[in-house]
């Protein structure tokens, strides 16, 4: 089983980049840290609003720890790795440096898509998002972007770049 995750800023590509690795295999997993918000609103039939989201993780991890999304994380991928059959786990959400510490213990490979601010600004806009860069969520990956085992460097590459970065990637990583 191959584990990937993809870390970088808001709008930089990640679920992009998930989805071209996820579509290389037969019985891929996403699974991501904020899982537990994901499926919350979804009960709750709302929309997926990104200030809500954040503001919703910041009072879990206020009632329950700063840990509590990577706890849940980490035992969501023991039961996959125990039950479930996949050939990838895969996870586009990695923001802070104890969910990478997390993803290199259970194994994962990490790429990272360093995007430059307007490419993420251009597109926060063209997909109706709030572009907010400055909550906790966004802080820390600058600095861990150079943790990846493989980086992408986006200054407005094409999707055909972008999927062959993942190609590349893979082929690093894996061989």
């Amino acid at each position: 089983m191959k584990k990937i995750a993809v870390i970088g800023q808001q709008c930089s590509g990640k679920s992009s980049a998930a989805n071209f690795i996820k579509a290389q295999f037969e019985y891929p997993v996403l699974l991501k840290f904020a899982q537990p918000i994901y499926d919350t609103i979804g009960a709750l039939n709302r929309p997926k609003h990104r200030a809500f989201m954040q503001q919703f993780g910041d009072l879990a991890k206020l009632h329950f720890g700063d840990l509590i999304f990577t706890n849940i994380f980490k035992e969501r991928v023991k039961e996959i790795e125990n039950g479930d059959v996949t050939d990838l786990i895969i996870c586009d959400d990695m923001r802070f440096g104890h969910e990478i510490e997390a993803c290199r213990e259970a194994g994962f490979k990490i790429m990272s898509i360093n995007a430059t601010r307007a490419v993420r600004q251009q597109r926060s806009e063209a997909q109706g998002f709030a572009f907010i860069e400055n909550h906790a969520s966004e802080v820390e990956v600058p600095s861990l972007i150079q943790q990846a085992d493989y980086i992408v460097y986006d200054d407005g590459i094409s999707m055909d770049d972008l999927k062959a970065q993942c190609d590349r990637f893979l082929s690093s990583v894996y061989g």
